[in-house]
């Protein structure tokens, strides 16, 4: 039997619904029931059989098969060895990971606007087991390709933000001499934006006055809370169990309608986003160190230089390959809208902090 010929009904079945459509009065559902195929199948060739004018009952019962599948299908030859890509919608699996990032969906989700689409274009859609496994498959592909790849699905937009501190050091040339500082990164996970800027000290007046200009710059706006890590200048203790949040700190970004979350123990992935842009920060300014060394400013001066290399070498640099879908892009399209605007907003010279030996210190 050719490969038409699989695709279809058989021969038998065929003359026996020919035979019965053109022999009695019995409905598709009867005559399907005798021939046990689908009421769907019949109403088929019902049409084709009168779309031929064939009105002999015998007409088809001295048809070989090939001459029965030729003249029942004469306007489908190819309809049997039609390939996966003609009869299934296939689609760009990397364009749909990258959706399900942009949009934070579940896989489930994006399967429900795929099998839309297929319904759409009237193709047969893959089962979802498979449709998961092909996601999960550029997923891990992507994961070992770009060593600054992080997948933050499980954050929305607008809520969450990550703190931290460099591991390497920079030496500022200012008007008061050489200084050594860290940078410290807010980074947030749903668009993965980074706002970044020098620290004297990983301290918990230098945090707040970052997080002070952090709100301003965009466009005096903040998240809902704040994920830490152990550090003294976020957390007095961590027993694994329960962190005690620094009093000045807590305080602080209570005023500016935020509240800190310790980044369990043994779960260091809690704030993964921030320590990939850290690392991203670190590998991108390595041959910008000069600017900083070199250049005589005041510190706020250096800031301005940090955030503007930091937003064209990150936030407004291509993204998983893509130079449309930057993290600029996502911050502003979906980010931005979605968080707080402040309600309480004044000086970032510490006046939130409870001791007043705290209050933030003149950075120049």
């Amino acid at each position: 039997m050719s490969s038409k010929q699989n695709s279809y009904l058989s021969a038998a079945k065929l003359k026996v619904i020919c035979a019965n459509i053109l022999s009695s009065s019995f409905s598709n559902r009867h005559i399907a029931k005798i021939a046990r195929v689908s009421p769907t199948s019949v109403e088929r060739i019902r049409k084709k059989i009168k779309v031929l004018k064939i009105n002999d009952p015998m007409t088809f019962n001295h048809m070989s098969p090939q001459e029965l599948y030729n003249t029942l299908y004469p306007l489908e030859p190819r309809k049997t060895v039609r390939s996966d890509s003609e009869s299934k919608n296939l689609p760009d699996f990397n364009e749909i990971v990258e959706k399900i990032h942009e949009n934070k969906q579940t896989i489930t989700d994006s399967y429900k606007d795929y099998l839309y689409d297929s319904q759409l274009k009237q193709l047969t859609p893959l089962s979802l087991s498979y449709y998961s496994a092909r996601v999960n498959e550029i997923e891990k592909k992507l994961k070992e390709s770009e060593p600054e790849y992080y997948y933050a699905q499980s954050f929305p937009y607008g809520v969450y933000a990550q703190l931290d501190f460099s591991g390497d050091k920079y030496e500022l040339l200012t008007y008061n001499g050489r200084v050594s500082c860290w940078i410290m990164a807010i980074c947030f996970p749903a668009s993965y934006y980074v706002y970044a800027e020098f620290v004297t000290a990983q301290s918990t007046a230098e945090s707040c006055r970052v997080i002070g200009n952090a709100c301003r710059y965009i466009e005096n706006r903040h998240p809902s809370v704040l994920v830490v890590d152990n550090a003294r200048c976020w957390v007095n203790r961590h027993n694994g169990a329960e962190a005690v949040i620094n009093e000045n700190f807590a305080y602080y970004i209570q005023q500016l309608g935020m509240c800190a979350e310790a980044c369990p123990v043994r779960h260091p992935q809690a704030k993964s986003a921030v320590e990939s842009s850290i690392g991203l920060i670190e590998r991108r300014l390595e041959a910008k160190r000069n600017e900083f060394s070199n250049n005589q400013r005041t510190i706020s001066e250096h800031n301005k230089v940090l955030t503007g290399l930091v937003n064209n070498l990150i936030n407004q640099a291509p993204f998983r390959k893509s130079s449309d879908k930057t993290r600029e892009y996502l911050f502003k399209t979906h980010e931005l809208p979605l968080l707080t605007v402040a309600s309480k907003y004044h000086s970032i010279r510490g006046q939130y902090l409870h001791d007043s030996s705290s209050v933030l210190p003149d950075t120049d």
